[in-house]
C-alpha cells in the first residue's frame, strides 16, 4: 500500500502497533434491496427518537441510576453533565455522528440490532474506499452482471462526506470563521489515518483548520472565556471539539483530563458528541429501548415504533439474585446463545459461553448481585458462514465468514427536534464465523461491500 492509500483511509494500526492495510474481502456480501431499504429508512426514526432522549434530563438520569451504581465511569459523566447545564453559556444545540450495527439472525429471518454507536463511531472512510475497490471489480465484470453493488447508483464516498456536511454546519452556526477545530485524540491512536482522511477534507474542501491534542495538551493550552463561554487555545477560537477519545474511563488518566472535559462541556463550542449522546451510548440503554413502554415516550407513531421494535434481540437485566439464578439456568442450557455485555466501548469486552456462567456464578458464591449490574444480557444472532475471500497483512486468505451491516447518520438537536437529519453511508464488515467480535481495532474483521439482490 502507498502513502496516498494511507491519506484515504485504507489504512489502521494493529494491537501490535504496526501499520497496515485494513483486511479486504473480494466478495461482497448478498443482502435483499428491501431489507437495506428498511435499515436505512428507519435511521430517521432512531435520531428523532435519540434527540428526544439526549434532551430529557429527568428520564436520562433516572434510567442511569441502576448502572451507575456499580460503574464510576457513569458516575463522572453524570458529574459532568449535572455541572455543564448549570453554565449560562453552554452550547445548546447537540450534535451526534451514529452508526447502527445490524447482523442477519436466520432464526427471525430479520436484520437485529448488534448495537448503536453514539460516540466516535469509525471506519466509514475505509468503507467508502472498500465500495471503490468493488466497483472497479464490478466494471470489470468480476462479478455476476444483473447484481448493482450498493452505494454505486450514486456517488460514492457518502460516509466521508456525511462527517464534512455536520462539521460544516456546525462551524457555519459558530459564526466565526477563524475559528479551528479540535480533534481530542490519543497519542498512539489505531484509526489516525481514517482521523487524517477527515482533517485533510475539512482544510482542503470548506478550508477549516485543525488541531490534534490530547486532554493535557489542551489544559496547557487553554482558556476558556467566562463571559461568553468561548475556548481559545494558543489564541484560536475553537468551535468545534471532535472526540475520538474518551470513550473509556483509562482515558481520563492524563493530568486534568475530568477538568478539561466540563470545561468543554460548559463551553459554547460544539461538540461531538456532547455528554449527553455519550451517556446514551452505554449499552444499557440498548435494554431500556427495547422495552415498548419506554420507547413509545418518544416514538410516539405506532407504525414507526413497531419497525424499531422489529430490530431488537431479546435482553435481560440482573434486577435480584432470583434474576442471576434463572438467567444462569438459562444460559447452561445454551451457553452459545448469548453475549454478556458490559458498559464498556472500544470492542473486546463482551463475554461468551461459560464465561458468562463463570461470571453469574462469582457474583451468586459472593452473594453479590451488585457487581452484575454492569452487565445486560442479550440473545446472540445466528448466521449461516458463507466461504468468502480476502486480503490481510498482503496475504489472500479463504475462510467461512458472517457479515455485520452498519448504517451511518448525522443529526443536529435543540430541544429534542433534529432541525438537520443527514444519512450516511454503510459499513460491513465481515469476521470468522468462530470469532466472538468483528472489529477492524481487534484484528478480527474485514472491510466489504453489499451486492443487491
Amino acid at each position: 500500500m502507498c502513502i496516498r492509500d494511507r491519506v484515504n483511509g485504507l489504512m489502521i494500526r494493529s494491537i501490535s502497533g504496526v501499520l497496515d492495510h485494513v483486511p479486504l474481502t473480494f466478495i461482497p456480501i448478498r443482502v435483499r434491496r428491501e431489507d437495506v431499504e428498511e435499515l436505512q429508512a428507519t435511521q430517521s426514526i432512531w435520531q428523532r427518537a435519540l434527540s428526544s432522549m439526549a434532551s430529557n434530563p429527568t428520564w436520562l438520569l433516572e434510567k442511569l441510576i441502576m448502572p451507575s451504581q456499580q460503574d464510576v465511569f457513569i458516575r463522572k459523566l453524570i458529574e459532568v453533565y449535572i455541572e455543564s447545564r448549570k453554565y449560562p453559556h453552554r452550547q445548546s444545540t447537540q450534535i451526534c455522528i451514529m452508526r447502527n450495527d445490524y447482523l442477519y439472525d436466520e432464526v427471525t429471518t430479520e436484520w437485529k440490532q448488534v448495537e448503536f454507536n453514539l460516540f466516535s463511531p469509525a471506519s466509514g472512510t475505509a468503507a467508502d474506499k472498500t465500495h471503490l475497490i468493488h466497483h472497479l471489480f464490478e466494471k470489470s465484470r468480476r462479478y455476476h452482471p444483473q447484481t448493482e453493488l450498493l452505494g454505486y447508483n450514486k456517488t460514492y464516498d457518502v460516509t466521508r462526506d456525511l462527517f464534512i456536511l455536520i462539521f460544516k454546519e456546525a462551524f457555519t452556526r459558530y459564526g466565526n470563521k477563524d475559528a479551528v477545530v479540535v480533534f481530542v485524540v490519543n497519542q498512539d491512536e489505531a484509526n489516525e489515518t481514517e482521523q487524517r482522511c477527515t482533517e485533510f477534507d475539512l482544510l482542503s474542501r470548506i478550508r477549516i483548520r485543525v488541531l490534534r491534542l490530547s486532554f493535557s495538551e489542551i489544559s496547557k493550552r487553554s482558556t476558556i472565556d467566562g463571559s461568553t463561554g468561548a475556548i481559545a487555545i494558543d489564541g484560536y477560537d475553537v468551535a468545534i471539539f471532535y472526540f475520538r477519545h474518551g470513550y473509556v474511563y483509562e482515558h481520563y488518566e492524563e493530568e486534568n483530563a475530568w477538568e478539561v472535559r466540563k470545561m468543554i462541556e460548559k463551553s459554547r463550542a460544539f461538540k461531538i458528541p456532547c455528554v449527553e449522546y455519550q451517556l446514551l451510548n452505554f449499552k444499557w440503554f440498548q435494554f431500556i429501548i427495547a422495552n415498548p413502554k419506554e420507547l413509545r415516550q418518544f416514538v410516539t407513531d405506532v407504525s414507526e415504533g413497531s419497525r424499531i421494535q422489529a430490530c431488537f434481540s431479546e435482553f435481560w437485566a440482573f434486577n435480584s439474585m432470583e434474576d442471576a439464578m434463572s438467567i444462569r439456568n438459562m444460559v447452561t442450557a445454551h451457553p452459545g446463545n448469548y453475549v454478556l455485555k458490559p458498559q464498556k466501548e472500544g470492542g473486546g469486552n463482551n463475554i461468551f459461553e461459560e464465561g458468562i456462567v463463570k461470571t453469574i456464578d462469582k457474583a451468586l458464591k459472593a452473594k453479590d448481585i451488585s457487581s452484575l449490574k454492569q452487565y445486560i444480557l442479550m440473545k446472540r444472532m445466528r448466521s449461516t458462514p458463507k466461504l468468502t475471500a480476502g486480503l490481510r497483512n498482503g496475504k489472500f486468505v479463504l475462510f467461512k465468514g458472517i457479515a455485520e451491516v452498519s448504517f451511518f447518520s448525522a443529526f443536529m438537536s435543540n430541544d429534542g427536534k433534529p432541525p438537520l437529519q443527514i444519512d450516511g453511508g454503510y459499513l460491513v464488515r465481515t469476521k470468522r464465523y468462530d470469532a466472538p467480535e468483528g472489529g477492524f481495532s481487534i484484528g478480527e474483521a474485514f472491510s466489504d461491500s453489499i451486492v443487491l439482490v
